[in-house]
């Protein structure tokens, strides 16, 4: 796929009448970033390396692929029926939050005397922005200060599947595209391209990082929402504008740290680095002190600054097991994941504690994707060992004892994570799925059923369930049931092929392996 049909497909599928530049529509700092003028810092222009990144994925993202990762994994929601992309409101509020992320972070910047953004200021607009913390419990909560409805608790798979479909940097590209011809007003920012204000590269990696946990947590309220509005069975346009009020609102709710009585920075140290020198100042040779304080940045949710933290506090305490897990935690955001599992597997060869069930589910993840799946299943299994209360460990197991061909073991770890969440809807399709490849098809309809309540524009819901019900011998209800998968299919340009293909089956002019829906249409 050519860049140019990736970043067609891409406005395709969030039509912003003003997907434009940012720069035509936020304040100075974005002008600064994508002046044509000779740098002067030491960092990059923001527009060339997300052009260069977004390109990594032109051959391999897929709109479809995404599209349903909306429906089940971030909104868990229906999309609205008929077309191939998401309301316009969603576009909308991704670029007014990274415009708001990118002032703040460049007027830090002009303060503290920088000619370019550092990873520390993104960091500081962040905290104000879209303030969230992790848990041990592979959760990211939101507005971890605010009273218990008002806080979100998201899990960090669903931000890596976000992450993974490069959708942060494909719109961070888009959004940083030249000049929107339909714009016929003068550019308010004209006067103020003589002047340039690069970025460090980790500091727009934490800004895309910021993009996929804020599009997971908007399409998740905005989800939420349309499930309790009787007026409408998709999520649309009124309530990603209300969610996006709602993070707004609550960022603005969101009870400030308490303030650390620091001392002046020496020669040279800006303002915004006077905490941690500070820290070091008091006594520089308190592990737990460091550590703390590594904590408390992460607790702000900016994790990546933590890292000299951390760092300092193994120096003082070798194998020091958070520490550790922390480190761990920073080297997946910058994706190394060498890195990673070293910090990873020195917290499981320390004392068990807190960290070692997500210890064993990070270790399971980066030893899968590495093609060792012997090793990653025993880590999932234990992780579920010592967390067998938490779905999203159920999940991942059966996950791998499915890539491992244990059908009846992934069945049961996937049963289980349904009973400890109902309406985890990966698992409770994945469910299905094993209960029909294992011929129990009595078992497997109430799991297709639940999904096609949940999502009445669900077609491969509705396509199973006809297998199922067909494998029991009722060939009438079987075939009417595959109709409605053809109406629901052909409603939906994303499953074209599966409509195509339903038709030959209900004509009799497919062989059966060709009717199954591809996984490009599920």
């Amino acid at each position: 796929m050519s860049a140019m049909k990736a970043l067609f497909q891409l406005k395709a599928l969030f039509p912003l009448k003003a997907l434009h530049p940012l720069k035509a529509s936020f304040p100075l700092c974005v002008t600064l970033l994508l002046t044509a003028c000779s740098p002067t810092g030491s960092g990059e222009s923001l527009r060339d390396i997300a052009r260069e990144k977004s390109a990594r994925y032109a051959d391999s993202a897929s709109n479809e692929a995404f599209l349903r990762d909306v429906e089940d994994v971030y909104a868990r929601y229906a999309l609205p029926p008929g077309g191939m992309s998401l309301p316009e409101s969603v576009g909308v509020a991704i670029e007014g939050f990274v415009g708001r992320v990118l002032d703040d972070a460049s007027a830090a910047g002009t303060e503290g005397g920088d000619s370019e953004i550092r990873q520390v200021d993104i960091a500081a607009a962040l905290e104000s922005a879209l303030p969230s913390e992790p848990s041990p419990q592979d959760e990211l909560t939101f507005f971890p200060r605010l009273a218990e409805p008002d806080r979100v608790a998201i899990s960090a798979s669903d931000v890596e599947s976000f992450r993974a479909h490069g959708m942060a940097w494909r719109l961070l590209d888009v959004m940083l595209d030249g000049e929107d011809p339909s714009q016929t007003h003068p550019d308010p920012l004209h006067h103020h391209r003589s002047r340039t204000l690069d970025i460090e590269p980790a500091a727009a990696d934490l800004l895309a990082e910021a993009v996929s946990r804020y599009a997971v947590l908007l399409l998740r309220i905005a989800g939420q929402r349309a499930g309790v509005d009787e007026t409408t069975s998709f999520f649309d346009r009124r309530q990603v504008v209300a969610a996006a009020a709602e993070i707004r609102r609550r960022a603005s709710a969101h009870s400030p740290a308490v303030e650390v009585e620091v001392a002046p920075g020496g020669p040279g140290i800006s303002s915004r680095d006077r905490r941690y020198y500070a820290v070091w100042g008091i006594d520089p040779d308190d592990a737990e002190l460091h550590y703390r304080y590594g904590s408390a940045l992460v607790r702000e949710g900016h994790a990546e600054l933590a890292r000299p933290a951390f760092e300092r506090t193994l120096l003082l305490a070798p194998g020091h097991v958070p520490a550790n897990f922390g480190l761990g935690e920073i080297s997946l955001l910058e994706n190394d994941g060498e890195a990673a599992l070293a910090h990873f597997e020195a917290v499981l060869a320390g004392e068990p504690g807190q960290f070692t069930a997500s210890a064993h589910t990070r270790v399971g993840r980066i030893l899968g994707r590495a093609g060792r799946g012997d090793e990653a299943l025993a880590h999932f299994q234990q992780s579920v060992a010592l967390n067998s209360d938490q779905p999203e460990a159920r999940f991942n197991l059966g996950i791998s004892l499915k890539r491992h061909d244990r059908l009846e073991e992934a069945a049961v770890q996937f049963a289980k994570a349904v009973e400890l969440d109902p309406d985890f809807t990966p698992a409770r399709r994945q469910l299905g799925q094993m209960l029909a490849r294992l011929e129990r098809w009595e078992e497997a309809i109430p799991h297709y059923e639940y999904l096609i309540e949940a999502n009445r524009e669900d077609p491969v819901a509705l396509y199973e369930l006809a297998e199922a019900v067909e494998a029991l011998g009722d060939s009438t209800s079987a075939r009417q049931i595959f109709e409605q998968s053809l109406i629901v299919a052909r409603r939906h340009p994303r499953y074209s092929k599966m409509a195509l293909d339903l038709e030959k089956k209900l004509t009799g002019n497919a062989p059966e392996a060709e009717v199954r829906p591809g996984a490009a249409n599920r």
